[in-house]
């Protein structure tokens, strides 16, 4: 199926039309489409911004863009299930009722933030390359973030995104989908109100609302640079600029492995994208290729 008629075939599915539903017409639709969730609410088709998107990439692209949806990604796992894409597609929220993070933790996504997911079919990867592959789509989110809004971040490794007060801003997470697709979001909070438990854990990007002009260019240039990074990653170019703005560079952190944790001073990045941990025992330095670092001293 040409990539380009996917929403069209999405409303040919549908027993009602797809997009400006009422909530009885979505109940409806949800039974017909069993990849929808309840919480999924659509939005009107916006030809301009797939216009902005496609100019943007060079490339056919497809885009659904949603007030309110359970996942983004959830919702992409679904829809690879039901149908094969032969070129990009991008399901963007402006927030997520069940948004989730890494080892499935709860991820706040409310109104004010942005909530992208990039679908990119028959991605072919060797399992020895995941960690370079996140590591640079961490950095396309840097340069998308700068691009637009000549903002300073941070890194933290393998790939959230944080503001200079030390707190999280931004969230990646990578999945498979069915018939290879790679499944990628991406979580931003531009300016919300967060929720009390997460003060001083989570940040805001920016210090009020952007402009809708602003919210359209940044996630245009969002998926440019992270195409670029998906097709180009396997070369680490951008690991130099990587370490540079990487948080835990010559930090003290502790790492959670499993059931084991280490401490030690981070050293590195080495060039498969595996964290450089050097032991407080001064024993030799530990390569971490998947663990999460759950402290780290200022």
């Amino acid at each position: 199926m040409n990539s380009n008629n996917l929403l069209q075939k999405l409303k040919q599915q549908a027993p009602l039309p797809l997009f400006n539903l009422t909530e009885t017409h979505h109940r409806q639709l949800s039974e017909k489409l069993n990849f929808l969730d309840k919480n999924t609410v659509f939005w009107q088709t916006d030809s301009a911004l797939n216009d902005q998107l496609a100019a943007e990439v060079q490339q056919p692209i497809t885009l659904q863009h949603f007030d309110t949806i359970g996942s983004t990604n959830q919702y992409a796992k679904s829809l690879c299930n039901q149908m094969k894409l032969n070129a990009p597609h991008v399901i963007v929220s402006d927030q997520q009722t069940n948004g989730v993070g890494r080892y499935s933790r709860p991820f706040a996504s409310q109104d004010g933030g942005l909530y992208v997911t990039l679908m990119m079919p028959d991605f072919q990867i060797e399992t020895e390359q995941i960690g370079l592959l996140t590591t640079s789509l961490a950095m396309g989110v840097y340069d998308a973030i700068g691009a637009i809004f000549n903002q300073e971040v941070q890194i933290k490794w393998v790939n959230d995104i944080y503001n200079l007060a030390y707190q999280k801003i931004a969230g990646i997470l990578v999945e498979r989908g069915a018939n290879q697709t790679l499944i990628i979001g991406v979580g931003i909070n531009l300016h919300q109100d967060l929720p009390a438990e997460l003060a001083g854990i989570a940040g805001n990007l920016l210090a009020k609302q952007p402009s809708s002009q602003e919210r359209q260019a940044f996630l245009c240039r969002l998926i440019r640079e992270l195409l670029i990074e998906s097709r180009q990653f396997d070369q680490g170019r951008f690991l130099p600029r990587y370490r540079q703005h990487m948080l835990l560079m010559n930090r003290q952190v502790e790492v959670k492995l499993g059931q084991q944790t280490i401490s030690g001073e981070v050293t590195d990045v080495d060039d498969t994208g595996q964290l450089i941990v050097l032991e407080q025992d001064g024993r030799q330095p530990q390569r971490i290729n998947a663990g999460e670092v759950v402290k780290i001293y200022y």
